[in-house]
């Protein structure tokens, strides 16, 4: 067997364990998909691995990727909510949207110097990462505490609650996506640009952003759980739907170019 079908078991409950054949070559779209697999060891054969594979398998605990693997697809692993670590092979280079999504016991991730493409989006909720690691010599990523670091200064994604690095001019998108644990964030001086969806879903009573801060994208706060946020002066450019959904915001200070007499700081 050299290939296992899309939807091959797609919601078979009761399969819990698998024994990958060696010679094994790709995995279909959705292929063990909401099944009760509990370990999935795959051979290095492997090459291909479809979108959703194992999106919703509650009760999987170990997982060995293929050391040929190229990529991880969109929600490959969304919803497998018992996994605890997981170390990417060497050879990987890109991560899809929300590949890693809802793993709520998830403590330890590993990433490999071999990737290169992520986005704030290949990340989904991971509420319980403890340990971030990025593998010695990649050229792109590295760690700094719960927090993935592009070297051209973006913020990739944060984990957890904590201090920023220093050095960031971008807040990337999805960088804050359903992070909690701030009263009052301040976006550090020297961020140039808040990306697309940066805070979506985001739970923080007030934001501050700094002056040194030329240019918001779309849907920058979407769904947002935030009541007030500063708005300074120097922005240029304000996208579409920026506050969308937000019903939580009442206060909003936007910072005019000329102080008027009487201005009081904020």
């Amino acid at each position: 067997v050299t290939k296992i079908g899309s939807f091959a078991f797609h919601k078979c409950k009761e399969l819990s364990h698998v024994d990958f054949p060696p010679a094994l070559e790709e995995l279909g779209r959705s292929a063990f998909n909401n099944s009760g697999i509990t370990s999935a060891i795959l051979p290095d054969t492997i090459t291909s691995l479809g979108t959703e594979v194992f999106y919703g398998c509650k009760n999987l605990e170990t997982l060995r990727l293929p050391a040929g693997l190229p990529d991880l697809g969109e929600s490959l692993l969304s919803g497998c909510s018992n996994l605890k670590e997981l170390a990417l092979p060497e050879g990987i280079t890109s991560i899809d949207s929300f590949a890693l999504s809802n793993l709520e016991k998830l403590e330890k991730l590993h990433l490999p110097s071999t990737l290169v493409n992520v986005e704030g989006d290949s990340f989904g909720a991971i509420p319980n990462l403890k340990e971030l690691t990025v593998a010695e010599g990649n050229p792109t990523l590295y760690a700094e505490g719960p927090f993935l670091m592009n070297r051209n200064g973006t913020l990739v994604r944060a984990f957890a609650y904590g201090e920023l690095p220093d050095g960031i001019t971008t807040i990337g998108g999805y960088a804050f996506y359903n992070c909690s644990g701030w009263d009052v964030f301040t976006v550090p001086e020297g961020v140039v640009t808040i990306e697309e969806h940066a805070f979506y879903s985001a739970a923080v009573n007030r934001i501050d952003l700094p002056r040194s801060l030329k240019e918001i994208g779309r849907c920058a706060f979407s769904r947002a759980e935030i009541k007030s946020i500063f708005l300074p002066a120097t922005i240029q450019s304000l996208d579409y739907d920026v506050f969308e959904l937000c019903p939580c915001l009442t206060t909003i200070y936007a910072e005019p170019v000329w102080k008027p007499t009487m201005w009081s700081s904020w």
